[in-house]
């Protein structure tokens, strides 16, 4: 003879309690993901910006190389640098 199972009223309400639970945890988790999406485009959008910076500095020092530091020729900033270690070493 076949034997018959039940499940009790108590026994579904606890199972749509952890079902409930579960839910709840799923939205936050999927609210939390949104808002750091959100702020990952935000960090892409800067981060493209300062690439787009750097390009432009790349581009006018390729420019402007011929003209050195401040218009200076290789040789006169080479001696700028030198005399400022000179200054800042005695300071020592």
């Amino acid at each position: 003879m076949a034997e018959y199972k039940y499940v009790t009223l108590l026994e579904l309400e606890n199972e749509k309690k952890g079902l409930k639970n579960d839910f709840e945890t799923l939205k936050s988790n999927i609210v939390k993901l949104e808002s750091d999406v959100v702020q990952m485009k935000s960090n892409l959008s800067a981060m493209s910006g300062a690439v787009q910076v750097i390009d432009r500095l790349i581009n006018k020092a390729i420019a402007d190389k011929d003209e050195g530091f401040r218009g200076m020729s290789k040789s006169e900033v080479d001696e700028l640098v030198k005399s400022e270690k000179k200054k800042t070493k005695g300071k020592k």
